[in-house]
């Protein structure tokens, strides 16, 4: 008996030392744990550890402590490891003011009031942390050329990563989720100051009340290619902000606003960003935010309006407002409440109705001519004339009549096809031979003008060939180059000599560019009959007719003053130079009485 105890306290005691290793506990170093100046860690034992006084490495768990760093030029490595403190709202957990050059990485930090705190610091980086549990997740105050990458910010009950009059940051790549109350956003820049910070490629959910938030006086801020979910505000841009830019961002589902501009926020570019089911607006300038530009942003499904404008002198240019996705849901394309912006080269698609302006508000609905206004869908475009007054014939990609926005706003010019395009015709073809009745003709072994007006209806400059065809075969070819909505008349001066007589179709063709989706409008014809020199009325004979044509046309010219009763005659202008003299009088008379075989 006393021999199986014996073996039931040895075993027992052999399974007690084998489980030592798995039960050490988390370090318990209530108070604070200074990385002091020198390089010492104090006070000691801790569980941090150093081997060169530069890189320090947690080596188990932190509870019921908080860390201050004083030294510059280290690398602070979590491992992993956890550094918790005593409660939400209570003290600091790592604390890196007044440092140079630090770095921390691979920490959790959980319930503190600042998670990490940088104060007057510059150039540190905190990297692949995780920050959870605290009022507010990681803090920055006057704190200089820092970078926070690769952070996983949540749960935190104000903000997730707040920044107050600190410049020149990178703040990337961090994922910051269900953070904020009250006025809280995931990632803030505030005060006086927060100047030239980027803000990029974030991943931001559900952050109470808005994902970013740059707000009173923060000016040439970037905000770039972050994916913003749900929140009140998705990307909020208030207070006094200027020059900041706001571009390739995806905002999905605010409950608000996608983006919004608020309170005399000026100079900003608001652009490329893809804006989707928000409450209210996708895009909201507002209460005097004035001369920014907001341009090529998609705005989808809104619940209310696509875009709101309440400031002034605003420049919306190439935008797309799609509130109800083809079907119509009732919501307005775009609402204004203050005078004096310009709306141009727009896409209104499919929005219920597509303006709403209930101060009778007025601004300018298009670019002028040839630039144009905006596409509206539902609008009847009828475009069969051009120029500034549109009664010129040959469509220019403008409707025929203005769209009428509301009784005090007129789109003078709107589009018949949706903006951006790319898109180059040919709007008019004529021949120096223009209004020859009842044939145009041209001596055999001279030459004719073709005069071809050719534009840019696309939203890109573009480099395009010209190619004129006589009956199908290829008899000159030129190259132009246009900007956005411009026109050229390309002259082409074609000889007859070797050409048979007869009738010829002259084409002119507009080569498609890349991305050309409409090429109905790259080709154009006219036409002219090769007759016998002299033969100035085509009827196959040099005689009287002719004779007595030309006399009645002697003297003339295509830009006159010509004299009292008499008109150029382009046909008895045989050598094609722009007036009827006693070269193309001698030319008939020597032919007299000639007759094609």
């Amino acid at each position: 008996m006393n021999r199986l105890v014996s073996w039931a306290m040895v075993i027992t005691l052999l399974v007690n030392v084998l489980a030592l290793p798995f039960l050490v506990r988390p370090a318990n170093a209530t108070g604070t744990i200074y990385i002091n100046a020198d390089g010492s860690i104090s006070p000691q034992p801790t569980p941090i550890q150093s081997a060169d006084n530069i890189t320090y490495i947690f080596t188990n768990d932190i509870m019921n402590s908080s860390i201050i760093v004083q030294r510059n030029n280290t690398l602070i490595d979590g491992k992993g490891h956890m550094l918790q403190g005593q409660g939400i709202g209570i003290g600091t957990g790592l604390d890196l003011s007044y440092t140079e050059n630090v770095t921390v990485q691979n920490t959790t930090i959980t319930a503190f009031n600042y998670g990490m705190l940088l104060s007057l610091s510059s150039h540190d980086s905190v990297r692949a942390n995780i920050v959870a549990n605290c009022s507010i997740g990681i803090y920055a105050q006057s704190s200089l050329n820092s970078t926070f990458c690769g952070n996983s910010i949540s749960l935190n009950n104000q903000f997730g990563l707040q920044l107050l009059s600190s410049s020149g940051n990178v703040i990337s790549a961090n994922n910051v989720t269900n953070n904020g109350g009250g006025s809280g956003y995931g990632i803030s820049l505030g005060w006086s100051g927060s100047n030239r910070n980027n803000i990029t490629d974030n991943e931001l959910k559900d952050n109470n009340y808005g994902g970013i938030g740059v707000y009173w006086s923060s000016d040439f801020n970037l905000v770039a290619r972050n994916s913003v979910v749900g929140g009140s505000q998705g990307i909020d841009l208030s207070n006094t902000s200027s020059n900041c830019t706001i571009v390739d961002n995806n905002v999905t589902g605010c409950g608000t606003s996608g983006i919004r501009l608020y309170g005399y926020n000026s100079n900003n570019t608001i652009a490329r960003n893809r804006i989707i089911a928000c409450g209210w607006y996708g895009l909201d300038v507002f209460s005097e935010s004035n001369n920014n530009e907001i341009t090529q942003n998609v705005i989808e499904a809104e619940r209310y309006a696509g875009m709101r404008l309440g400031g002034t002198l605003n420049d919306v240019f190439a935008n797309e407002v799609s509130t109800g996705q083809g079907i119509g849901n009732g919501a307005y394309g775009i609402v204004i409440y203050a005078s004096g912006n310009f709306v141009y080269h727009n896409n209104f698609l499919w929005n219920s109705p597509h303006t709403y302006n209930p101060y009778a508000c007025n601004s300018t609905w298009d670019d002028g001519y040839p630039s144009g206004g905006n596409y509206w869908s539902g609008y009847p475009a009828v475009d069969q004339k051009n120029g500034p007054y549109q009664n010129e014939t040959g469509s220019d990609g403008i409707g025929d009549s203005p769209y009428i926005v509301d009784p005090n706003n007129l789109d003078h010019y709107p589009l018949t096809a949706p903006w951006p395009s790319n898109d180059v015709a040919l709007l008019n073809l004529t021949t120096s031979k223009l209004g020859c009745k009842p044939t145009p003709t041209v001596g055999e072994n001279c030459s004719v003008l073709i005069n071809a007006t050719v534009g840019n209806l696309g939203s890109y400059a573009e480099g395009f060939d010209v190619v004129v065809y006589a009956n199908g075969t290829e008899v000159a070819r030129g190259n132009m180059g246009l900007a956005s909505r411009c026109h050229a008349v390309m002259n082409f001066n074609l000889s007859t000599v070797g050409w048979a007589k007869g009738n010829y179709t002259i084409r002119a063709y507009a080569e498609p560019i890349q991305g050309e989706a409409n090429t109905t409008n790259n080709l154009l014809e006219d036409w002219f009959v090769v007759t016998l020199l002299g033969d100035v009325n085509g009827d196959g004979k040099v005689d009287v007719k002719d004779v007595y044509a030309t006399a009645l046309a002697f003297g003339t010219s295509l830009d006159g003053p010509n004299p009292e009763g008499r008109r150029y005659n382009p046909n008895c202008d045989i050598n094609d130079d722009y007036m009827v003299d006693v070269k193309d009088y001698y030319i008939v008379c020597r032919h007299y009485g000639e007759v094609d075989p």
